[in-house]
């Protein structure tokens, strides 16, 4: 059902006309076209809510080279050694081998949440999250380039998203982190 928001509206619509019908003349047949319309409606209503539950149940997008989301490197310039993160005043460059260790979490706000990862260097940390320009290319660059990185993080994050728990991504040193 494409134009199921249109139906839906003429449903609502028709609902209102034929309650105005049996207000002002009270005949059966008017009860009748009452109800079947009260009913296609709801039914709409019904399926309409599903598709809304579909996606915030299925939200993640399936990998397609041509979007943009997944080839595109945003706001950040990859290099063998590290990275460059283009700021609005300054272009930062994270060097691979200065990352100290990078921390995953979800930030809630109401019903849903957004994936965080800290990137600590001697220099400061570096926050990003799942909306910023290139977090694909990040993800991916992060995974290719960093040795003992806990693969599994993400899932963990998927699966726990309503909990604002921290996740060691990577630990160069491989030291106990207070977090």
């Amino acid at each position: 059902m494409k134009h199921i928001k249109v139906y839906l509206t003429v449903s609502l619509i028709l609902t209102f006309l034929s309650f105005f019908l049996i207000i002002r003349w009270g005949h059966i047949i008017f009860w009748i076209l009452f109800y079947i319309i009260v009913t296609v409606f709801i039914m709409l209503l019904i399926r309409q809510l599903e598709i809304l539950n579909y996606i915030k149940k299925y939200p993640f997008r399936n990998y397609d080279e041509s979007d943009t989301y997944f080839s595109d490197d945003g706001i950040f310039k990859f290099e063998n050694d590290g990275f460059y993160v283009k700021n609005l005043k300054t272009q930062d460059f994270i060097k691979w081998k200065d990352i100290n260790f990078i921390i995953a979490y979800n930030v809630l706000l109401f019903d849903t949440s957004t994936m965080f990862l800290e990137i600590h260097t001697n220099e400061g940390a570096f926050k990003f999250n799942e909306e910023t320009a290139g977090w694909y290319q990040l993800i991916n660059n992060i995974r290719l380039n960093l040795s003992s990185i806990n693969n599994q993080w993400r899932m963990i994050l998927f699966n726990t998203p309503n909990k604002e728990d921290r996740i060691i991504v990577y630990n160069r040193n491989d030291t106990t982190l207070h977090l």
